[in-house]
């Protein structure tokens, strides 16, 4: 399993803050039993349009509450398991991006995630059917314990639901976020690591066709294995274990410190890779002309030199030993990609032309993007804090890195005006931390 480890460690590495996406097979460890594992998941023992639906709700409330008080004690008596917690360190150190979860559980919250869309809800709250009075839980447990079935709201009347979707429900702001902020990334290739989910259930499961590229790990086949770099069907804690093993190897046996913003030498290598992948396939295609192939190839001569100078140019003496360590993977990634053009040029016996990197602009759009994610972000209905001040600084970041790398390729430094235009919207939305001071990781 190590060498698989090592494959999952390096999608990591090769595409940046890869999202996730949760199931319920990411619990099964915690004691919840998941939906559909045959002789064991919870549909082949109920009817879920009685027990999940809102119609069930509506015409046998004692059926449905009777159940669904079983159904809470069992998740909030569970705990995080390695997979949760491990999850929570490596979005603490700025290793993954957010994760979209299917389960209800809040076991990613307490495990500590700090950036997590629960995008079917959540037990830790309940709502009125008719006046959307919002109570906790335990009022609606408190009810149905003093055989008050259904429970209702103190204000109205109504039927008090817990805060999770049921069939017939419509999907929350959450997805709604998670969707519209997956979008938003567009130049620098995605990874979507999916775990624990069967990929079965709309219309969640449309969301990895949002990324480029997908890694899988669940105990059974999904939908979309045929696609992922990586299929892992080991159980989800060993291989979340693992992994985190081998991350506190790289960094001396020590929790890793948060990776500083704008550290995205790894946009470079997602990007190269993806256009390695495009050559790869040009071998047996003859859709592109001669004349065509040998500028594309140009450019990508001149971009892998130039992510070679880019790389080798940030000083690591001072920096923790797994950003030493993801810096010597990156050097490694190019020269793997470097021998392979070569192969290719010679294979297909085509000559690059004389190009310039496309850095420049990948870079700028990717500082774009990341202004639109923050934009898209601070106009969601309740932004947290603490979400838009990371939002905020990852922009920042990559206009640091942007402008860093232009000055290793002797290419004019960004417009001092895109800079301030972002910083003044930052304002706008009541960002407090020094946006400058991000950039000084770069002014080398």
């Amino acid at each position: 399993m190590e060498t698989r480890i090592s494959d999952l460690l390096g999608l990591i590495f090769r595409f940046p803050a890869p999202w996730i996406l949760t199931g319920a097979g990411i619990s099964t460890e915690s004691g919840i039993p998941d939906f559909r594992s045959p002789g064991t998941g919870l549909w082949e023992k109920m009817d879920p349009m009685e027990f999940a639906s809102v119609e069930g709700l509506r015409r046998n409330p004692r059926a449905f509450f009777t159940h669904g008080r079983e159904t809470i004690d069992t998740i909030l008596n569970a705990k995080p398991n390695t997979g949760h917690i491990v999850l929570g360190h490596l979005q603490q150190a700025r290793l993954i991006g957010p994760i979209v979860t299917q389960n209800v559980d809040d076991l990613h919250r307490r495990g500590g995630a700090i950036h997590y869309y629960e995008v079917h809800g959540h037990f830790r709250t309940a709502s009125c059917m008719s006046c959307r009075n919002q109570v906790p839980i335990s009022e609606v447990v408190n009810q149905v314990d003093r055989d008050q079935i259904p429970p209702v709201c103190g204000y109205c009347g109504g039927i008090l639901k817990p805060d999770v979707i049921l069939f017939g429900d419509m999907m929350p702001a959450d997805y709604q976020e998670a969707s519209l902020l997956a979008s938003r990334y567009q130049y620098i290739p995605k990874l979507m690591i999916v775990i624990g989910s069967s990929l079965t259930v709309s219309p969640v499961n449309y969301l990895p066709l949002e990324f480029n590229r997908i890694a899988i790990i669940n105990n059974t086949p999904t939908p979309m294995d045929y696609k992922a770099d990586l299929v892992l069907r080991q159980q989800i804690g060993q291989v979340m274990g693992a992994l985190w093993d081998e991350i506190l190897a790289l960094n001396d046996g020590k929790a890793p410190e948060p990776l500083p913003y704008g550290f995205n030498f790894g946009h470079l290598i997602a990007y190269l890779d993806n256009e390695m992948r495009f050559l790869a396939g040009q071998k047996t295609r003859t859709t592109a002309s001669k004349e065509s192939l040998a500028r594309h190839a140009g450019y990508i001569k001149a971009d892998l030199e130039a992510a070679q100078s880019i790389i080798q140019a940030f000083p690591a003496d001072d920096r923790q030993p797994l950003e030493k360590a993801m810096l010597q993977f990156y050097l490694a990634e190019i020269e793997r990609m470097k021998k392979e053009f070569a192969s290719w040029c010679s294979e297909t016996g085509i000559e690059p032309n004389a190009e310039q990197s496309r850095f420049s602009k990948l870079l700028q759009d990717n500082f774009k993007d990341n202004v639109n994610a923050f934009l898209t972000y601070t106009d969601e209905t309740e932004p947290l804090p603490d979400l838009v001040e990371h939002f905020a600084a990852c922009a920042a970041g990559c206009f640091g890195f942007w402008s860093f790398s232009n000055r290793i390729m002797g290419q004019p430094l960004p417009p001092q005006e895109e800079w301030e235009n972002f910083k003044k919207r930052a304002n706008d939305h009541r960002v407090e931390q020094d946006l400058d001071q991000i950039l000084k990781l770069f002014s080398l």
